[in-house]
């Protein structure tokens, strides 16, 4: 009996441990796989977004661009205008101090009357030129000028669109 004592040790099944070793080792490649996975779609994504960026700040360099030829459009225009006006001015005037008077009125006629610049000029210009013969002063004529504004304003119409009626 004593021998069997002896004899008696322990077994351990270690089967499961080596199966759960062997599903961590796969759960841990899987994971490696996946990250590397993950690793190349933020790679592929931080180039989309270079991408992106170039597209947009190309777009944003054509749009500026663009802008900008707006703006000298728009300056070319304004420059062409007020030399309209003060041609026209200059031909219904008689100094530099009476051009830079009538003008500033206008200016502000068309201001207080909301009206187009260019109009408002024709609109005086015709008729100085049409009733040169009754000796009207400039301030006379501006304010004729106003009162037909405000009159075209509240019919809807502008001011150059009338000059042609009064000129008859």
């Amino acid at each position: 009996m004593s021998d069997d004592i002896a004899r008696l040790g322990f077994s351990v099944d270690t089967s499961g441990l080596m199966k759960g070793e062997r599903a961590l080792d796969s759960y841990g490649k899987k994971g490696s796989a996946t990250e590397s996975k993950i690793n190349k779609s933020v790679d592929k994504m931080n180039k989309s977004f270079t991408s992106l960026e170039d597209t947009i700040g190309f777009v944003g360099a054509a749009l500026a661009l663009i802008g900008v030829a707006d703006l000298t459009r728009d300056v070319i225009g304004y420059s062409d205008a007020w030399t309209l006006v003060n041609s026209q001015l200059k031909q219904v005037t008689n100094s530099e101090a009476e051009l830079i008077g009538v003008r500033s009125e206008l200016l502000a006629v068309t201001r207080e009357t909301r009206s187009e610049l260019e109009g408002t000029v024709n609109l005086f210009a015709e008729m100085s030129r049409s009733t040169t013969d009754m000796g009207l002063s400039s301030s006379r004529l501006i304010g004729i000028t106003k009162t037909v504004n405000k009159l075209c304003r509240a019919g809807g119409k502008a001011a150059s669109e009338t000059a042609g009626a009064i000129r008859q």
